[in-house]
């Protein structure tokens, strides 16, 4: 239900003066940020100033709103109050308020619970500036899973035969201050056993217990899963492809040793095997989670996935939780771990679109590096035809299914209590002990990294061998410590890395001497603490020369270690690292570059101890203080904040003061549809007014495609789903009904899909054209609103800058239209469509300034349309017109849209509910009654930023809710046997429709009504 809000303030003004008023209803500016509602005043009046008609807000929910001042049109400043809320509880409500006249900073009243410091203490907030995150707290009873691959612990058994369990050393597992201290975590992923084998039952019972007190809950996989999934399609398909290895490098690397002639030994005989390994590892998963939602409630979980071997579990989950709640309620997480690889590596995998929305599924995307996000921004713009934009915090919005998915990036930390403890142990100081009497004096250059080629350790060596050939007088004074890691992850790969490694090794000595090279390969995954800290102490370089690289601690680690009062060391980074992009002390080289790579070598070896402590002092302090916990920590605060937010933010340098408070006042809850509720006030109403939108409200919108290639708009040409197309088809016939399909298709693409439908109106292209309801498709006729354009002339002056840029545009074209003209970049390459479209907004604006038209730019195509053009024309004609036809005013109103050119819908809505019973003498005039019985549903698709008061997750959704409407939803009897009955009463229909619709009066006299 809904109150009609009149607003009166008392505000002695100076000549030239306005007084505004803004809130966090649709009529209230909030449909334009930047505009705010100018309130009038009469000389009998003043100095009280009123709103010109009352504000629609929702009956007994809080509504925000405060003054302004404008001098000039210009804004002056606001009144020095927190914003007011006002609770409406009777169908009209007067309000009179007193205008607080002293400026005040806009940060005081984008968050109204901040206490007052004085004026102008702080900074005026940027349209990209964050709300402040310190004062946002875990909702009530939330729990944080923490769900991985396999879980960061050990498993043994004792003497005994009793299974023992101890964390490892993961330092995002094992933290001091752990995030856990501030929300219950729990901990979810598969086990192994250090056998090898299979876990009998009685295992999986005893392990299950014993992980119960760690807040671990396992899963168990068959191993043929875990090798098809992990060392199969994990490790041989999208470990090489997300380090940039294409599939025919990736067959050209393998080769015999032993053969003069390279072999291709790469096929796919197996990857099948492998995808169908790796989806059952994600079901598994997702029904394991299930389970354990079900158990404690769906609500304020939070779900952070971990890595790429998870990649379907967002989506998995997501599914999951819709089908048996209707609403998703678990909060996601994904973070990924290892780079995101180039949009044209990515599209060479057979199953990238799954991956791509696998992801997409989750509520944050994070990377450890702006790099990584980067190439998943564009995999997800040419593979899937996403956008993506600015929002509040220096982070990045994908738009998808509806939602939109904050992708962030943010490189985890280590644990410096915990490294500090390692480096005290006594068998630290024993290895440092050791390694110093194996070397001597020779200054020691260290390495540890992973046995695989793309770990670049072969040119570290190669680097290292012209150091001691073209430097001659670090032969005898420097040793190259390397430490090669053998997890048995990539076996293949890690047997032909270590013979080449140890080929180069030999070649070196046997020039140089053993004691240039002290190397040693490691099986497992790292080595202790004991002996990587103990070998960071001693030396004075760490070298990292990884062709392709994610997360990697180590260089942090070593930065720690030689914190004071040790001696500083330091850091010679791949620039292909994503560590090379955190550390700003570091060395960055190129390690494909060999000669330079050795002349880095020696530079850092003869480096001063100032220049290294400098270098140090640069990234100490933020490693010190940046441990796992924090960054944990952070993230869960920018998806609390979004959520409590629940806008985005386009950053613009133009944005206004009252842009920074109305969009803080904007929508901040998300209320789904009641269908229940709806169902009891669609019974009770006798004229009803359905409003559709065609393309992502009753249809879903198609998908770009991985090529962007299609000859067709999103929605154009496709029928219903025959589901949908059976509800609308049963509410036409209901007399009580007036329904409409507002789309943003041509008149020909909406009458081939829902044309026939009897008694169905029409509107196409926006509002431009306009059908009445038929009973017969041939008795249809259109009627185009006239706007006063003259379209010979804008054609004239539009068609050669068209011209121009399609000819410079690969697969664009002109549509022309008899009212109307457009550009479409459909087909064209998404990145220079989009900037061909881009420039061409902006030429077009400027030549036809001269016209009543605008240049819109909606979804691969820029339109020429009139000004006054929007989807709210058509709405206000309908509801305006609907008692003269009908003869009484609507008491059911049911709007549904998807996208921002339905926001308009809503308004006229609104606008309808503010301005009927203000018409004294108009047909138009409603009385209070009336006021009160309508019941008002407007609906947004999907759960994004939007003025409607409700919002269903797709047009399945929608089509259920029609369906319930229609009486045809088998599952619900009820309201299949109310349609029924109401039915058998007759089609009454609009009187006149067949008749008036062709040949009738024009709609002109209607689009002046509606624009009164």
């Amino acid at each position: 239900m809904f109150s009609r809000l009149n607003l009166t303030v008392e505000c002695p003004t100076e000549f030239g003066q306005t007084v505004h008023v803004s809130g966090s209803s649709f009529l209230a500016g909030v449909s334009n940020p930047s505009l705010l509602v100018e309130m009038v005043t009469t000389p009998e009046e003043y100095p009280l100033w009123r709103t010109p008609q009352p504000i629609i807000v929702q009956r007994n929910q809080p509504h925000k709103y405060i003054y302004s001042l404008f001098e000039g049109g210009k804004f002056k400043k606001w009144e020095e109050s927190s914003a007011r809320v006002i609770k409406c509880d009777e169908p009209s409500v007067h309000q009179r308020d007193e205008f607080v006249g002293h400026e005040t900073d806009i940060s005081d009243y984008v968050n109204p619970d901040r206490q007052h410091s004085g004026l102008n203490t702080n900074p005026k907030p940027s349209s990209s500036t964050s709300l402040p995150r310190e004062n946002v707290e875990p909702p009530p009873d939330s729990v944080l899973y923490l769900v991985c691959f396999h879980l960061p612990l050990t498993l043994k058994k004792d003497w005994k035969g009793t299974w023992q369990a101890e964390w490892n050393e993961s330092l995002i597992a094992k933290t001091e201050d752990s995030v856990s201290t501030r929300i219950p975590t729990h901990w979810v992923g598969t086990v192994a056993s250090n056998d090898g084998k299979e876990f009998t039952e009685a295992d999986e019972k005893a392990i299950t217990q014993v992980l119960r007190p760690m807040n671990c809950t396992p899963i168990f996989v068959p191993l043929s899963i875990i090798r098809g999934s992990y060392l199969g399609y994990c490790k041989q398909i999208l470990w090489p492809a997300f380090h940039n290895v294409d599939v025919l490098d990736l067959a050209s690397c393998r080769w015999n040793p032993h053969s003069t002639d390279p072999t291709l030994t790469w096929d796919q005989q197996n990857t099948v095997e492998w995808w169908e390994a790796f989806k059952t590892l994600n079901t598994t998963f997702a029904d394991h989670m299930m389970r354990m939602l079900g158990e404690r409630g769906h609500r304020n979980n939070v779900m952070w996935v971990h890595d790429y071997h998870l990649m379907l579990l967002p989506k998995l989950l997501s599914d999951r939780e819709k089908d048996a709640t209707q609403h998703r309620q678990t909060s996601i997480i994904f973070f990924l771990h290892i780079p995101f690889p180039t949009s044209q590596i990515f599209r060479a995998l057979a199953h990238g679109e799954e991956l791509l929305q696998g992801v997409l599924s989750a509520d944050i995307v994070g990377f450890h590096a702006f790099d990584h996000a980067r190439h998943f921004l564009n995999a997800g713009k040419r593979l899937l035809g996403l956008s993506y934009q600015s929002i509040k915090g220096g982070l990045i919005g994908v738009e998808y299914d509806r939602r939109t998915v904050m992708v962030v990036m943010s490189h985890v930390g280590i644990e410096p209590k915990l490294l500090k403890r390692h480096i005290a142990r006594k068998d630290t100081e024993q290895a440092v002990k050791v390694i110093q009497k194996k070397h001597g004096n020779r200054v020691i250059m260290a390495g540890v990294d992973v046995c695989q080629k793309l770990s670049g350790v072969t040119l570290k060596l190669l680097a290292f061998e012209r150091l001691l050939t073209e430097y001659p007088n670090h032969r005898d004074e420097v040793v190259l410590v390397q430490r090669c890691l053998r997890p048995s992850s990539r076996v293949e790969d890690e047997e032909h890395t270590s013979a080449e490694i140890k080929q180069l090794v030999a070649r070196i000595q046997q020039q140089f001497g053993e004691g240039v090279i002290d190397y040693t390969e490691v099986v497992g995954n790292d080595l202790s603490a004991p002996e990587r800290l103990a070998l960071f102490k001693c030396a004075r370089v760490l070298v990292l020369t990884a062709v392709r690289e994610g997360l990697n601690l180590i260089p942090l680690e070593y930065i720690f270690a030689r914190g004071e009062p040790e001696s500083a060391g330091v850091v010679l980074a791949s620039e292909f690292s994503a560590c090379s992009s955190l550390l700003n002390g570091a060395m960055r080289i190129n390690p494909f570059d060999v000669a330079k790579t050795a002349g880095a070598f020696a530079q850092a070896l003869t480096m001063s101890e100032a220049e290294r402590s400098g270098r140090r002092d640069r990234d100490l302090p933020y490693i010190s203080s940046r441990p796992s916990a924090l960054w944990t920590y952070q993230a869960l605060l920018d998806m609390w904040a979004m959520k409590n937010e629940a806008s985005v933010t386009h950053i613009e340098e133009t944005a206004s003061l009252a842009n920074e408070l109305t969009h803080e006042m904007t929508m901040t809850d998300f209320t789904p549809l009641d269908v229940d509720d709806m169902m009891a006030a669609y019974r009770h109403s006798k004229s009803r007014v359905i409003l559709l939108d065609y393309g992502g409200s009753l249809l879903e919108k198609e998908g770009l495609g991985k090529y962007l290639k299609r000859n067709m708009s999103s929605a154009s040409g496709r029928k219903l789903p025959q589901p949908t197309y059976d509800a609308v088809v049963k509410l036409c016939e209901d007399k009580a009904n007036t329904v409409f399909i507002v789309s943003g298709l041509n008149d020909k693409g909406l009458m081939n899909a829902v044309g026939a439908v009897p008694g169905l109106g029409l509107a196409a292209n926006n509002g431009l054209a306009f059908s009445w309801p038929v009973e017969v498709a041939s008795e249809r006729s259109w009627e185009v609103f006239d706007y006063g354009v003259d379209w010979d002339e804008v054609k004239t002056a539009a068609l050669p800058l068209l011209q121009k840029f399609t000819a410079h545009t690969n697969g664009a074209n002109i549509k022309m239209r008899d009212s109307g003209l457009a550009w479409s970049y459909y087909s064209t390459d998404p990145e220079w469509g989009q900037t061909q479209a881009k420039q061409l907004h902006g030429e077009l604006e400027v030549a036809l300034s001269a016209y009543d038209v605008k240049v819109q730019h909606l979804r691969g195509s820029l339109e020429v349309v009139p000004k006054r053009l929007h989807k709210g024309v058509v709405v206000s004609t309908i509801l305006r017109t609907q008692k003269e036809r009908r003869g009484c005013n609507p008491d059911f109103v049911f709007c549904v849209g998807d996208d921002a050119s339905d926001e308009q819908m809503f308004s006229a809505v609104y606008s309808f509910l503010a301005q009927a019973g203000d018409q004294t003498g108009s047909n138009d005039e409603m009385t209070q009654a009336e006021m009160d019985n309508i019941r008002l549903y407007t609906c947004m698709v999907g759960k994004k930023p939007t003025h409607a008061n409700f919002y269903v997750n797709d047009p399945s959704e929608v089509a259920q809710t029609l369906s319930r409407m229609a009486g045809t939803d088998k599952k619900d009897p009820a309201d299949a046997a109310a349609a029924a009955a109401e039915r058998q009463q007759g089609r009454g229909g609009v009187d006149g429709v067949g008749s008036s619709s062709k040949g009738g009066a024009r709609l002109e006299s209607f689009l002046a009504r509606s624009l009164m």
